[in-house]
């Protein structure tokens, strides 16, 4: 066993996703998408008490909820925050479900080799270049047109893209046999997707746009540029805004440490100390940012299982 099938196993062992603290972007992804369906449910529900039955309440519903989520095929000048509320939106439950479950599939595959800051801006850029493309082909092309476009399907294939193309030959099920590479299951998600959205042109371009932007978001981060470091940034940023007791204590420990004399810190185990040091920097950077005296450590300690 290597050393990236060991922390792929310990890290997925260790590290309960739900648990408060835990750095998991992709579930954070995951649950905005499930509180927003169910916001746009319980107006559903709403429409429905208000008009009494079902046929007069759908129209009202979709001009008035939908049509202001989604990216129209035209009058999007009118409607330009939609190019981001509709990679969040979705209506019915059987698309929010498998939508859900490749986001997830893909989602971990790519915070595993790439680490938990890289989900929301590749999951961001690709749905902005998809839902832009959506755009641009309902101008270019006179038929063939889907009115308007919503849910995470750009999004996802172009998380599932970066991750591919990041690490092709990450391996899936590793006890059958020698596993099965990652790009297989990328192209079973590609030919599903194309064929759901082949009947619109301009579902079309704006999905396969969406898995270009993954490609060049990891073709730049290949060449040591993150194109999305700023996103993160701008977070976090944001979030001190409202956490005005964590910059409490980052100044105090700063302080602290300017002392003559360091506080005496028991090392019980120092081996398990930075095997969750090195496990740690995997899930926030990705295993290609570890040092070569990091992955010998990872390799050592694989050995030892």
């Amino acid at each position: 066993m290597g050393d990236r099938d060991y922390y792929s196993k310990d890290f997925m062992k260790r590290k309960n996703v739900f648990q408060p603290g835990a750095d998991n972007a992709i579930v954070s992804v995951i649950i905005l998408n499930l509180v927003i369906f169910t916001i746009i449910f319980s107006l559903w529900l709403i429409y429905l008490v208000t008009y009494d039955t079902q046929s007069a309440a759908t129209q009202p519903f979709e001009d008035e909820i939908l049509g202001n989520l989604n990216v129209p095929a035209d009058n999007f000048l009118y409607k330009p925050w939609t190019v981001l509320s509709y990679m969040f939106t979705h209506y019915g439950f059987w698309r929010l479900f498998s939508n859900m479950l490749w986001l997830w599939a893909f989602g971990q595959i790519f915070q595993l080799i790439a680490g938990s800051d890289k989900i929301f801006p590749v999951y961001i850029y690709s749905g902005l270049v998809g839902g832009l493309c959506f755009v641009g082909a309902s101008i270019a092309f006179p038929s063939n047109l889907a009115p308007e476009m919503m849910g995470a399907g750009a999004s996802i294939m172009g998380l599932a893209i970066a991750a591919t193309a990041m690490s092709p030959d990450y391996r899936l099920f590793p006890m059958l046999g020698n596993g099965i590479p990652l790009w297989i299951l990328t192209a079973l998600f590609v030919i599903i997707d194309i064929m759901s959205v082949s009947m619109s042109a301009n579902l079309l371009i704006a999905h396969l746009s969406a898995g270009m932007m993954g490609f060049v978001y990891v073709s730049f981060l290949k060449q040591g540029k993150d194109i999305g470091s700023w996103m993160n940034n701008f977070g976090n940023w944001f979030m001190e805004l409202f956490s005005p007791e964590k910059k409490y204590k980052k100044e105090k420990q700063t302080l602290f440490y300017k002392a003559e004399r360091e506080p005496y810190v028991k090392k019980p185990n120092l081996t398990q100390r930075k095997l969750d040091e090195i496990l740690d920097k995997i899930n926030q950077k990705g295993y290609e940012s570890l040092t070569e005296e990091e992955k010998e450590f990872l390799k050592k300690a694989s050995e030892h299982l």
